[in-house]
């Protein structure tokens, strides 16, 4: 939906349309159509007013420039006229002809969203679902009361004593009985067909489901939040500039049940910072199905680069061979069982300055058992104080790197050591470093292969080697 008179947005909306005004670099519209192609939804159609329609075709014309990133096909952009503003109902009714037997994605264009929202469409099936965000200000927006399983009970437009903080975006996915649920529908006191009407025949049928966002949302019909989403755009643009590509690794070992979510969750958020990224997982030898999870993966994740060992080598090993298969110039890396959460790569990346070689996390909270929190904590004040380390956490593997550095030191361990060994040789190179807090969260699947007896001998053995190669050097 692109329509509207946009009053809130007077002047500038006496000559153009509101989803034309720019966002920092782009206009609105690009934002609602970016965020369509990058979940997969290749044929659009734009509804607006006909004294709008040739602006819209003179800046997105037909599609022709923009392809779906899953399977690469071109999209195909078609417009709807709304002689009047009619409602938001109105708006939808007018595509049933294009949506013909599918379903569809309704998305109010005026609205920015950062979540992704690939996974929801390609999961849908029947009923309709809509997307809330808590606020602190819920008597601005329609407001959904929800169940425990997430399921809509009613919405309130702009109630004055809000049930609840969860704000109505504007985003929704219906399936195709979304258009006979509107035949008699009357019209509001406004004189308009509302989208509340239809979202309460699915309420009435239990079939209106919520999906709740994480992430930022903003509604640009006002001056202030136009600004507010400029700005914010604004500032990811000068954070996504300093990483011109990059790869992100995983190393892999037993770890089925993780590794597939870190995959998707490593896509979203690298497609959101750059064009030019890759996604390498280095399997050490997994038993327990990983291999076969990720062969099945790659066929509908282009971007992921596999690596297999044929006997198990060590963590230290899957790191220089991810290292050795990447390509890109920033390097990000964590482990495949999920304890880092990849979802907060931005937080490495606000800290990457120019200047700055590494990104180093440290765990804000340690939710590992009791007896694995004190070895941790045992062992990284022994690893700052034997290899005089600056760093606050060199137990945390999740970290980013400049590619160069990569040259500048050859790493040898094949056990966990290479945490270590990376950072003190990294800090011999005069390498410039930084840090940033990250959660820590508890190992859901499988189990940590570092405490036993043997490993534990092993690990302390190659320090001491390791400790005495770092003097001579």
């Amino acid at each position: 939906m692109a329509g509207g008179t946009g009053t809130r947005l007077r002047p500038f909306t006496h000559v153009t349309n509101k989803h034309l005004l720019p966002v920092y670099d782009k206009p609105v519209i690009f934002h609602a159509v970016a965020k369509l192609v990058d979940a997969g939804i290749d044929r659009i159609m734009i509804v607006t007013s006909p004294d709008q329609v040739s602006n819209f075709v003179k800046i997105l014309g037909s599609g022709q420039d923009l392809v779906v990133p899953q399977g690469g096909k071109q999209i195909q952009i078609v417009y709807g006229i709304q002689n009047e503003p009619g409602g938001l109902a109105q708006g939808l009714y007018i595509a049933k002809e294009y949506v013909g037997d599918d379903n569809c994605v309704f998305y109010l264009g005026d609205n920015i969203f950062e979540d992704d929202f690939e996974e929801h469409i390609r999961n849908f099936k029947t009923g309709a679902v809509v997307f809330l965000k808590k606020v602190t200000d819920p008597e601005r927006y329609g407001v959904a009361t929800i169940d425990t399983q997430g399921r809509v009970l009613g919405i309130e437009e702009k109630p004055q004593i809000p049930k609840s903080n969860m704000a109505v975006t504007g985003l929704y996915i219906y399936d195709n009985t979304v258009f006979d649920k509107m035949i008699n529908q009357p019209k509001s006191e406004r004189g308009e067909y509302e989208i509340t009407y239809v979202n309460n025949k699915y309420i009435e049928d239990r079939a209106l489901r919520s999906v709740e966002l994480l992430n930022n949302w903003f509604d640009v019909g006002t001056t202030d939040s136009l600004l507010e989403a400029g700005k914010f755009i604004q500032h990811k643009r000068q954070i996504s500039s300093r990483v011109p590509s990059l790869s992100i690794v995983f190393s892999c070992y037993n770890n089925k049940g993780t590794i597939a979510t870190m995959v998707l969750e490593a896509k979203k958020v690298a497609r959101s910072i750059t064009e030019d990224f890759e996604i390498i997982v280095v399997d050490d030898y997994s038993t327990d199905g990983s291999q076969e999870l990720l062969i099945d993966m790659k066929t509908f994740t282009p971007e992921l680069k596999l690596v297999f060992h044929h006997s198990k080598q060590g963590y230290g090993a899957s790191l220089k061979s991810g290292f050795g298969n990447s390509s890109k110039d920033i390097i990000c890396y964590t482990d495949g069982d999920a304890q880092y959460d990849i979802r907060e790569f931005p937080k490495l990346l606000e800290k990457f300055e120019k200047n700055v070689d590494l990104v180093s996390g440290y765990k804000v909270r340690n939710l590992d058992p009791f007896h694995r929190v004190a070895i941790s904590f045992i062992y990284t004040k022994l690893m700052k104080l034997i290899f005089w380390l600056p760093f606050r956490d060199p137990d945390c593997d999740f970290r980013m790197l400049r590619r160069g550095i990569l040259d500048k030191i050859n790493l040898e361990s094949d056990s966990g050591v290479i945490s270590v060994e990376l950072l003190k040789k990294a800090v011999l190179a005069n390498c410039a470093f930084a840090e940033v807090g990250v959660t820590h969260q508890f190992r859901m699947y499988g189990k940590s292969q570092a405490l036993n007896a043997t490993r534990i001998v092993t690990t302390l053995w190659l320090l001491i080697k390791l400790r005495w190669d770092t003097l001579r050097s």
